[in-house]
């Protein structure tokens, strides 16, 4: 028999998905949620409350209905989800223009995959400034048009939302993000999931609970060492609590493996990368737990190079909703990158309830971290004016809520970041012995996502499943003429989920 004990330091299951007044500031989408490779499509399709980002009609008539996508790379939106507006004058970029500026946009996103493809590992590589860098070069080669004013503006946009945070289950390139599959799904089981996201009322723990329904977590246990030996793994628990087990599979999130004593980055000074990629490493926080003796030093490296994307979420709560109604993304385009913004219009997700939530990522969600509510809300309003189209009134709102992904002990920043580029992936998947690895930095295909977080978890599960056999085969090997196998065999005590 095999005895599993799920261990978490929180005092709740959730992880980075929190629920506000039913919207949640972590994971609260499910991407390509009608993909039956998704492992959340089956908990999507049982449960209610789940709405698709379906298309407006806004301008489908005039091209008789047919879906339009915003972007070869951003599969899942369509030109009619979203509003672009100029930051300074409120005037809407038409869909020819968006149309122009992804072009370019994805032309150098290719152009910047081949550089930092040879760029020297462990220097600082910004993703924001080769973009700039690619566009002059390729249109000094006569590769790409130039650019009208306009279409600089919302190119601009483009790359800032690349730049700052990228969902991988949205790219069109397998290979670029996903890593090698290794799935069962077929040859393109890597590849993106096919359908519009969903967004969950009350958050993806809504999804998740069932999951959990009569599974006995040990919340409120924080480990405090993980010792891993020939025969197990030993954790070594806050509480003076010792657990031993034959396998241990670690979920602990890529920004506190950064800082683990043992594990990736244990100080600010060994981490080439800005601070906008990198997890928080406060002195207040509750530290990290140690490794003993240290991770492989394959793993090492591949925690190093692995990247920590910052993004933070602010819901706002109005008395009523006094922008288009007819659209599901509003976004202001500006000259930077840093004066562009994202807002989800939630109002027709929430049964009319007046909500905009804004994505802040990179700098301005690093910046939140510190920052007051006054600060905060102010941030908000300013992109949000910015936002909404001329003439549209905006009124204060009645409510504010955010997340600090950054300071929260458990997670120490949002999620894993794929950026269309090869990931470390396979390495931090590989076990270090009988200590095995899942999560959405572990992912080999999907990176930065639920989906791909539980994906690594049933791999890690067969991967573990499959060593029992083999211990189970030994020890039948060497109690040859044996009546009857022990009901507890040896070297099957139980394994951990940390």
């Amino acid at each position: 028999r095999c005895m599993s004990v799920p261990i978490a330091g929180a005092e709740g299951m959730g992880g980075r998905s929190r629920a506000e007044a039913a919207v949640d500031l972590g994971a609260g989408w499910v991407h390509g949620a009608q993909d039956v490779r998704n492992p959340l499509a089956a908990l999507v399709a049982s449960r209610g409350g789940v709405h698709p980002l379906v298309p407006s009609k806004r301008n489908a008539d005039a091209r008789g209905g047919e879906r339009r996508p915003l972007s070869a790379l951003l599969i899942s939106h369509d030109m009619d989800t979203h509003l672009l507006t100029d930051a300074a004058t409120g005037a809407e970029f038409d869909v020819e223009c968006v149309a122009a500026a992804a072009g370019v946009f994805e032309a150098v996103l290719e152009e910047c995959a081949k550089v930092r493809a040879r760029h020297p590992p462990g220097r600082e590589w910004s993703f924001a400034g080769e973009a700039a860098a690619a566009r002059e070069r390729l249109e000094q080669a006569g590769d790409i048009p130039m650019l009208s004013y306009a279409e600089r503006r919302v190119w601009s946009w483009f790359v800032g939302r690349a730049a700052g945070t990228w969902f991988a289950a949205e790219t069109a390139d397998p290979g670029a993000a996903h890593g090698p599959d290794t799935g069962d799904g077929g040859t393109d089981a890597g590849a993106p999931l096919r359908g519009t996201p969903a967004f969950v009322h009350g958050g993806l723990q809504a999804l998740l609970r069932p999951l959990a329904a009569g599974v006995d977590i040990r919340f409120s246990n924080p480990v405090k060492r993980v010792c891993r030996h020939a025969s197990g793994v030993t954790l070594l628990l806050e509480s003076g609590g010792r657990i031993e087990a034959d396998y241990c599979v670690c979920t602990i999130p890529l920004g506190v493996l950064k800082v683990a004593p043992g594990a990736g980055v244990t100080t600010l000074a060994q981490s080439y990368q800005n601070r906008n990629l990198m997890p928080i490493n406060s002195e207040e926080m509750r530290p990290p737990p140690r490794f003993d003796p240290p991770l492989p030093d394959e793993h090492r490296a591949a925690l190093v190079a692995s990247r920590v994307a910052h993004e933070n979420r602010v819901a706002l709560r109005f008395a009523r909703a006094f922008w288009p109604q007819e659209v599901t993304f509003l976004g202001a385009c500006a000259d930077s990158v840093e004066d562009c913004s994202y807002f989800v219009n939630l109002s027709p997700l929430l049964g009319g309830e007046p909500v905009l939530l804004l994505l802040l990522t990179g700098a301005r969600a690093f910046a939140m971290e510190t920052s007051s509510e006054a600060v905060i809300r102010e941030t908000a309003m300013r992109a949000l004016r910015a936002a909404l189209p001329a003439g549209c009134a905006v009124e204060e709102p009645l409510s504010v809520r955010w997340s600090r992904w950054g300071q929260d002990p458990w997670a120490r920043g949002a999620y894993a970041q794929g950026e269309l580029l090869p990931t470390p992936a396979s390495e931090l998947a590989a076990p270090a012995g009988r200590l095995h690895f899942a999560g959405d930095h572990v992912a080999r295909r999907w990176t930065g996502t639920v989906h791909g977080a539980l994906d690594s978890g049933k791999s890690t599960a067969k991967a573990i499943l499959k060593a029992i056999d083999t211990d189970l085969l030994t020890i039948k090997t060497e109690d040859a003429g044996v009546a009857s196998m022990p009901s507890a065999p040896r070297g099957l005590r139980g394994s951990s989920k940390l």
